[in-house]
């Protein structure tokens, strides 16, 4: 939630009266993504601000030191340099932060959504906006909602279908007037308060309470959830710390360093997962239908069967029949056996004993495909339980140690060594 407009209406207004004077010394970027504005007050303190503004990770980042790399940096937005901030404010019910500058009300903004993340500058009302990626051109024009009125009473939201899954959370980002919940408040609601099976008076009356929390949060919370490190405002998952609701600037500087330093482990714990249970599960499929091979080998009149219902019946054959109706001896019921009316009985008999002998091998194969796989997935499964219950693994460096030991490659796009042919081999 460091990115939602829950948490950027409590750091607008910190930004504020920490920054309100300051003066923006410098404005670079030495990373891909990344735009760092250096701020000095009157009294010479500095102030940096760093916007990292990848599609994976978009974040405000306020270090307390920063130190300019002599190479590989280059300046940006020479018309920002000089310009004061005035005042720091939360665009209404949405993820925009927006600077604006004493002088000529330039305004600088920081669109933090996730998939296209962007800073806009702006000298002036009237000019041209300057962009920080310039793909993104659409955001030139990028403008704030009108803020909805906000009223005590939150509004009734539309009673879900009974086929509606409990994960949807559509119908709680509809229960508040206003700024929609994200997904943690949501499914803070849905875990930890009842909201599913409650009566929409009760559904009304805990979303109303859940915003007026939310806009007033009494802590700050760094929690571990699905694999991921995460600022909320609502206890969910692992708590790894508590920090106090009034120091927004304080929990995002200790936030956004700590998610970056675990976020290496979490996409590589995440990746090895992936790739184990896909291979279990791809393991478990081959055996499977390796199995229903078998089976139908097994229930089905053989090649060998037919061929010595041939050769003990050559008698009752004409010369050039293309069948022949005779008594099956192993179940002794008529059965009618096809023929090549150009070529003779013996020689198809002889056809057909070669491929049972074909079959055989095959029964074989499939019999040895199926213990393999089912090793395959039991390994798997077994990995995954390790994954989860080895203290070692909850570090980067043991956790590479264990994977290079198993073979393990985390990336999807590398190439993978067959393990099984595409056909059959006699």
């Amino acid at each position: 939630m460091h990115t939602n407009y829950y948490f950027l209406r409590q750091l607008a207004p910190a930004l504020t009266t920490q920054l309100r004077g300051y003066r923006v010394a410098s404005c670079f970027s030495q990373e891909k993504d990344e735009l760092v504005i250096g701020l000095l007050s009157p009294a010479g303190i500095e102030f940096w601000l760093k916007a990292q503004l990848g599609a994976a990770f978009p974040a405000l980042a306020l270090p307390e030191t920063f130190h300019r790399a002599r190479q590989n940096s280059v300046d940006l937005l020479p018309e920002l340099l000089g310009r004061t901030v005035a005042s720091v404010e939360a665009w209404p019910q949405d993820r925009v932060l927006q600077f604006n500058f004493a002088e000529g009300d330039a305004t600088l903004l920081f669109k933090l959504y996730g998939p296209r993340p962007n800073a806009i500058f702006r000298p002036a009302p009237d000019a041209p906006a300057q962009l920080f990626h310039q793909r993104y051109a659409a955001d030139a024009t990028l403008s704030p909602t009108p803020a909805q009125e906000q009223t005590s009473t939150p509004a009734v939201p539309k009673q879900a279908p009974p086929s509606e899954s409990p994960q949807s959370v559509k119908s709680v980002k509809s229960a508040v007037l206003g700024a929609p919940l994200a997904d943690l408040p949501a499914r803070f609601l849905r875990e930890q308060r009842g909201y599913d099976p409650a009566p929409l008076e009760v559904k009304q009356r805990l979303a109303a309470e859940l915003r007026a929390e939310l806009e007033q949060p009494a802590h700050y919370y760094l929690i571990y959830l699905d694999g991921r490190t995460r600022l909320s405002l609502v206890p969910l998952g692992d708590i790894l710390e508590t920090l106090p609701g009034t120091e927004p600037i304080a929990a995002l500087r200790r936030f956004v360093p700590l998610a970056l330093a675990r976020r290496a482990l979490e996409t590589e714990r995440r990746l090895l997962r992936q790739l184990l249970t896909r291979r279990a599960d791809e393991a478990s499929t081959s055996a499977h239908l390796a199995r229903q091979r078998l089976h139908a080998l097994a229930h089905e009149a053989g090649f060998r069967h037919r061929a010595d219902l041939i050769m003990a019946n050559l008698h009752a054959i004409a010369p050039g029949a293309s069948q022949v109706e005779i008594i099956d001896f192993y179940t002794n019921e008529p059965v009618t056996l096809k023929l090549k009316p150009l070529e003779k009985p013996q020689r198809t008999a002889e056809n057909l004993y070669r491929k049972a002998k074909n079959q055989q091998i095959e029964e074989r194969q499939l019999q040895a495909r199926i213990t393999t796989r089912e090793a395959d997935a039991l390994q798997a499964l077994e990995l995954l339980e390790e994954l989860d219950t080895q203290p070692a693994l909850a570090e980067l460096r043991g956790l590479r140690a264990w994977r290079k030991l198993h073979a393990l490659d985390p990336n999807p796009t590398a190439a993978k060594a067959p393990t099984e042919l595409p056909f059959k081999v006699f």
